[in-house]
C-alpha cells in the first residue's frame, strides 16, 4: 500500500522530468534510530542527469562497503553491486531505462536507505 502511494506521488511529479537537466531523488531511511550510519542524517543524496542517463549517488560519509541494487518495478533489476565509498559521486548509468524504479542502499553497518523514482 505504501509502495502504490508513493508511486502514485512520483508519477505525478515524473511529468516535469523532460524540462529538466538533474532530477533530484529523495532518499529514504529506512532503519531504526539505533542503527544510523550518521545519527539525524541520510548520507547519501541522489539525482537522475537527463542528459547523461545517470543515476548520481552523493555519499557525504565512508560507509565502508554498499550493496546498491536498482529495480524497475515491471520486472528485473537494472543494477545490483556491492561497492565501496568513501565521501564523493557514484556514477550509475542507466542508458535510457524507463518506467518505476525502485533503487536500495543497505550499509555494511546495518543502514537501509531506498527511493522510488520514475523516468
Amino acid at each position: 500500500m505504501l509502495l502504490a502511494a508513493l508511486l502514485l506521488v512520483l508519477l505525478s511529479a515524473g511529468s516535469k522530468a523532460s524540462a529538466e537537466q538533474t532530477i533530484p531523488i529523495e532518499i529514504i531511511e529506512q532503519t531504526e534510530p539505533s542503527t544510523r550510519d550518521l545519527p539525524g542524517t541520510v548520507p547519501i543524496k541522489c539525482a537522475y542527469h537527463v542528459t547523461q542517463q545517470s543515476l548520481y549517488l552523493q555519499v557525504d560519509a565512508d560507509l565502508g562497503s554498499v550493496c546498491v541494487s536498482i529495480e524497475n518495478l515491471a520486472g528485473g533489476f537494472l543494477f545490483q553491486d556491492t561497492l565501496a565509498t568513501s565521501p564523493g559521486l557514484l556514477v550509475i548509468p542507466l542508458n535510457g531505462a524507463s518506467g518505476s524504479f525502485l533503487i536500495t542502499i543497505t550499509t555494511s553497518t546495518g543502514g537501509a536507505y531506498y527511493a522510488l523514482f520514475y523516468l
